[in-house]
């Protein structure tokens, strides 16, 4: 019965990428903005008047940082791990 070595050997690597999805034209935003809204995902969005929107999205991939969504247009800016006395209409400062 043969065995594989313990090791790869002296100056010998290897590099590997694994990917879980692939998703060329979806949005993609910081795992620290997506917040609950009942049984829903989504975001506050931020308007031309620095205001906020609590905008639903849809969830398609997610990881540790980065997650892909629907339900945004790109170039809308986001809250990142906003508080929890964040509400709907408020003034944000950038």
């Amino acid at each position: 019965m043969l065995r594989a070595p313990r090791t790869l050997g002296h100056d010998f690597a290897v590099e590997a990428r694994i990917v879980l999805a692939r998703l060329p034209q979806a949005l993609v935003v910081p795992t620290g903005a997506l917040v609950r809204d009942g049984d829903r995902w989504a975001v506050y969005v931020v308007d031309d008047r620095r205001r906020v929107r609590l905008t639903s999205i849809h969830l398609l991939a997610r990881g540790e940082t980065q997650a892909a969504v629907e339900g945004l247009r790109e170039g809308q800016r986001v809250v990142v791990y906003p508080p929890e006395a964040l509400s709907a209409g408020r003034r944000v400062r950038e």
